[in-house]
């Protein structure tokens, strides 16, 4: 493919924000997008926008709330890939020739609760409640600590790490540290994931402009792979993730790049387990050993492959229709060196974003940043 070059980047905070509506949240990322690309509304081609929620409205609402009426509006709902698979679109589209810029929006208003998988589902799903989704982790991180032999306090040490990353980020939703203690301590969720290695519920928006390359040297969209699971993939509760490996491998055959070029991640992770699962999964980390490399600090800021370096959905946040951008975002920063107290020293050449929405039941996005 051609590469897109990512010209603007736009965040509101993550967090909870009972007297905001989603337009004033979506209004701040997608000003700060288009500020930092130097582009006035109008020249904007195009708008994709990733949305789940139905409280928080539809991308023409929120785009006219905003302030920017005419051009076309196209919205996505593929769950927490929401965001991912509209950038992936939108890359399409200006690699194709089709238009020259588009900007891209996440946006959620959560409200309270567990996400349940979406419908319909079998009877047994709903009985079992295997139909909410730190159910349906607590099953891989079980797997997952039996077949690789590992411990509790390994997999307590991901949240240590993704909260330690979010006290850097001033947009995170979460910025206070954490210790082992504390992750074990607090209140079981579905066994053995407790409260800490839970993803927050989170409101916010996250927004960039796309375009042709213009700027030699800076962060571009380079390769991509987009797919749902099939039945073979969800087998022994994804454990290892071979869904997420073959995108990665799609995506980097479209990159030319190997696992060996990446110098940063962001992960898709909801629940503690699914960072070590996907980290091995996109061949950046050897299967098994994910859990190993956290404890030797090998996925922190100074380490071999730095993971989730704004905190992740863990710290940061996840405001779902948001979530694929704000990972962008954050590698996008890491590649052009912008990423402030918590830069990868010297700045990473390749990055990589891998989202999934649904879980066994939705679509993933896996995309390969370059500069």
């Amino acid at each position: 493919m051609n590469p897109v070059e990512i010209l603007g980047l736009g965040i509101h905070p993550f967090g909870r924000f009972s007297d905001k509506l989603p337009a004033e949240m979506a209004r701040v990322a997608i000003f700060g997008a288009l500020e930092t690309a130097g582009l006035a509304p109008d020249a904007i081609d195009a708008v994709y926008t990733g949305h789940t929620v139905p409280a928080s409205g539809g991308g023409q609402a929120v785009l006219k709330a905003a302030g920017l009426q005419g051009m076309a509006v196209l919205n996505l709902d593929q769950a927490c890939a929401s965001s991912a698979t509209a950038t992936v679109l939108a890359c399409m589209a200006i690699s194709a020739g089709q238009i020259d810029t588009a900007l891209v929006v996440g946006f959620e208003k959560m409200g309270g609760g567990f996400l349940r998988s979406a419908q319909p589902h079998g009877r047994q799903d709903q009985l079992l409640g295997y139909d909410l989704q730190p159910v349906r982790y607590a099953l891989k991180a079980s797997r997952y600590l039996s077949l690789y032999g590992r411990e509790a306090h390994q997999l307590a040490l991901v949240s240590v790490k993704s909260r330690r990353h979010g006290a850097m980020n001033e947009h995170a939703h979460l910025r206070a540290a954490t210790t082992v203690e504390e992750v074990l301590a607090s209140p079981m969720i579905s066994s053995p994931l407790t409260r800490l290695q839970c993803c927050p519920t989170s409101d916010g928006a996250a927004a960039v402009v796309l375009g042709r390359p213009t700027r030699p040297g800076r962060a571009s969209v380079v390769g991509w792979s987009m797919g749902t699971v099939t039945d073979e993939e969800a087998l022994a509760a994804g454990v290892p993730e071979a869904f997420t490996a073959r995108l990665a491998r799609e995506a980097y055959e479209r990159a030319a790049i190997g696992p060996a070029d990446v110098g940063v991640a962001q992960v898709h992770d909801a629940f503690s387990i699914a960072e070590p699962l996907r980290l091995e999964a996109l061949g950046l980390v050897p299967e098994g050993e994910g859990l190993t490399w956290t404890e030797a600090g090998l996925t922190s800021l100074d380490g071999v492959i730095p993971t989730n370096t704004d905190g992740g959905l863990m710290a940061r946040g996840h405001p779902v229709g948001a979530t694929g951008v704000a990972q962008l975002i954050e590698v996008v920063r890491q590649l052009n060196g912008e990423a402030g107290l918590r830069q990868i020293d010297p700045p990473p050449l390749v990055g990589v974003c891998q989202n999934l929405g649904g879980g066994e039941n939705g679509g993933g996005v896996v995309t390969v940043v370059s500069r």
